[in-house]
């Protein structure tokens, strides 16, 4: 597979993505002063109820227009080890805010996180819980909505296999799908989809395609992967084509894009350390994977290496954005300009290297580009100098 150095843009200074700039003109109930990471206010743990339909496509709030592109991750608020899977924390980042703040916490332990542009909800799928007082209650495998305003979890009920009553998802002595599936994202081409995979070492890292059920129907269905290609990476974000609003036909929006953890490196054959980007077909599950040598900024800070990258998502820049997880965890997240995506040879620019996301080992990321860049008011004011104001000779 061929080998593709990151290129330099001069003229990338300040991108529209969130992280970038800390402009606070203004705060919207119930947000966060972005001071810290996380919100000091308490929040009520969500409890895990019966299924219920499918909601219907929401209409975005003015607050959510005001806004723009907004990042969410999904996180254990205890951060680590597997013991850590006892409740999920959902936080956001704001188009033009430096920090992320929380919105909602909930028993349900889920993954695969993923914004659909056609109906405006959060989806994901529940692991497993292990808190004893909640794992017969939140169990994993099921379809969840989420309210991306709120962070409020509908249980839309378990995924099974096309016409039975049995989970699509492997679980055997060798893997185990159903418990920890780790990566997802909302598929456009022939009909809206939820991917999922569990890419880490305790899966197959096969890709099952989830069918949303019906508005007010709770009988979500999978089929099990068929000649599908390995995933090596731990969290999936699409791009998008900034002249085309419809994802359906969306050339960009077939493919999704992950960095491989480091067991699927050496599993692959490459070096030790080596960044490497994967991109998945949706419409032929054709897996592509480019190594991506010296990964830096233009200013030569280095991307981190040995990292797994368990959250993914876009940035209203269109370009892509990775934290870290699993035992590797940390605050540090990373932007990645993809120019070319289409291409044989699509080309890499490290943008921006950062310390600002939860830290989680159990953890995943989303976020609803592409949305409007949020106006700003900036109001001039012109003042006069008088006699006495002015510099002396």
């Amino acid at each position: 597979e061929p080998d593709h150095s990151p290129t330099v843009d001069g003229n990338v200074l300040s991108p529209t993505g969130p992280g970038e700039l800390d402009l606070t003109f203004g705060a919207r109930p119930g947000d966060a002063s972005g001071e810290d990471n996380e919100s000091s206010a308490p929040i009520e743990t969500q409890s895990c109820k019966a299924p219920e339909g499918r909601r219907p496509a929401r209409e975005l709030s003015d607050g959510e227009k005001a806004d723009g592109t907004t990042v969410f991750v999904a996180h254990s608020p205890n951060a680590t080890g597997i013991g850590s899977r006892t409740t999920t924390r959902l936080s956001r980042q704001i188009q033009g805010k430096e920090n992320f703040s929380t919105l909602s916490e909930s028993r349900w332990v889920y993954n695969a996180l993923s914004y659909n542009r056609a109906d405006n909800w959060l989806y994901a799928v529940s692991q497993r819980s292990d808190d004893p007082n909640n794992a017969a209650a939140c169990p994993p495998g099921y379809l969840l909505q989420i309210n991306p305003e709120t962070g409020e979890v509908h249980n839309i009920g378990r995924i099974l296999r096309s016409d039975t009553d049995q989970s699509p998802f492997a679980k055997n002595d060798r893997v185990n799908d159903l418990d920890y599936l780790n990566t997802g994202w909302i598929g456009y081409n022939g009909g809206v989809r939820l991917y999922v995979a569990n890419s880490s070492t305790s899966g197959s890292r096969a890709v099952y395609k989830v069918t949303l059920p019906a508005v007010g129907a709770s009988n979500p269905q999978s089929s099990s992967p068929a000649n599908t290609a390995s995933v090596y990476a731990e969290d999936h974000a699409l791009l998008f084509n900034p002249n085309e609003q419809d994802p359906s036909k969306d050339p960009y929006a077939r493919y999704s894009w992950g960095l491989v953890s480091p067991a699927g490196v050496r599993a692959l054959g490459y070096p030790e350390g080596t960044l490497l980007m994967e991109r998945y077909n949706v419409a032929t599950n054709r897996v592509d994977r480019f190594a991506i040598k010296n990964p830096q900024t233009a200013g030569g800070k280095q991307v981190p290496t040995g990292k797994i990258w368990g959250k993914a998502w876009t940035y209203g820049n269109g370009n892509l954005g990775f934290g870290t997880g699993g035992q590797s965890y940390s605050n540090q997240s990373i932007q990645i300009k993809v120019d070319d995506p289409l291409s044989e040879s699509p080309k890499f620019t490290i943008v921006s290297v950062v310390e600002n996301a939860p830290a989680s080992f159990n953890t995943d990321g989303t976020s609803n580009a592409p949305m409007p860049v949020p106006p700003v008011d900036v109001a001039v004011e012109q003042v006069a100098l008088d006699a006495g104001n002015e510099a002396a000779d």
